[in-house]
């Protein structure tokens, strides 16, 4: 099925006037006259002959017959543009599912990190609780050797 019409552009308004040429849907014309039903017009492609025809067969919409091509290419692309986005849109929820576990990674060991922290901090203070006890006693022996050595001095 088609949707062009192909009228005659008559010499005089009316169907007993010869034919001067023949107009197919989508051909662009300039109205200069009109005239009961008939509309006296001239090609846009510049020209100069003009001629008439019936009212009802012109119209400002473009026919769909010239107007599919271009909406057909229009939706190629739109489905195209379509398909990159929504691939766009699944790289971007797999970011953010990488992201959500990242952060839950980080979170865990910063978790670990803070314990890890507070085990070392309570070994460093056992350890340095024993060496300071271990100072302690050591220093307390050697005195009382100290002691007890000084009094078996021989004496010259």
């Amino acid at each position: 099925m088609r949707d062009g019409i192909r009228i005659n552009l008559r010499s005089q308004a009316g169907t007993e006037y010869r034919i001067v040429r023949t107009l197919s849907s989508g051909d662009q014309v300039t109205v200069l006259a009109r005239e009961s039903d008939w509309i006296q017009v001239r090609m846009r492609s510049g020209e100069r002959e003009s001629g008439w025809v019936p009212r009802g067969y012109l119209s400002v919409e473009v026919p769909a017959s010239v107007s599919l091509p271009a909406v057909s290419a229009q939706l190629k692309g739109a489905r195209a543009q379509i398909g990159e986005l929504e691939a766009s849109l699944q790289a971007q929820q797999n970011d953010l599912t990488e992201l959500a576990s990242l952060r839950t990674q980080a979170s865990e060991l910063e978790t670990r990190n803070i314990e890890l922290a507070s085990a070392s901090t309570w070994r460093n203070m056992g350890a340095g609780a024993l060496i300071a006890l271990s100072s302690l006693g050591i220093g307390a022996f050697w005195g009382r050797r100290n002691r007890a050595a000084s009094g078996r001095r021989i004496k010259l």
